[in-house]
């Protein structure tokens, strides 16, 4: 059975693009709705406000990530890397959404970390086609 995005070459160009901005809405929105964990009720004012300067920080990483995968979706792109690349936006944006809520932090670290090193070896693995560097071209 052949996927939409192939039968439809139109539709795939913005599907491909929404993908990874779906994917991080979708991870926040789920944080979100769990609710604060009783650990976070217990982190004291000092604590708190270090913590969600990082989360600010881990924010504008992951808007980073997320704009450079979308400039990196503008070209074709095999559907591995198109998974990694959105699961690893999403396990970035989730864990962004962990941190603000200053819930399950040993948890929103090994997402955060696993996604950007996911983004980062899906990067170093994916070959651009239009970029004349693919593995089957001869000198």
């Amino acid at each position: 059975m052949k996927s939409i995005i192939v039968e439809h070459p139109r539709g795939a160009f913005h599907g491909r693009l929404l993908l990874p901005w779906v994917g991080a809405v979708l991870a926040v929105l789920l944080v979100m709705s769990l609710g604060e964990s009783a650990a976070s009720r217990a982190v004291d004012a000092d604590t708190a406000a270090l913590l969600k300067g990082f989360a600010g920080l881990k924010t504008v990483l992951t808007l980073g990530a997320l704009t450079l995968v979308s400039w990196r979706l503008l070209r074709p792109v095999d559907r591995r890397y198109l998974l990694g690349y959105a699961l690893g936006v999403a396990a970035m944006a989730g864990a962004t959404a962990m941190v603000w809520q200053l819930s399950h932090l040993g948890v929103a670290s090994l997402f955060f970390h696993g996604g950007l090193f996911t983004l980062l070896f899906m990067g170093w693995r994916d070959v651009d086609p239009l970029s004349g560097l693919g593995r089957n071209r001869r000198p």
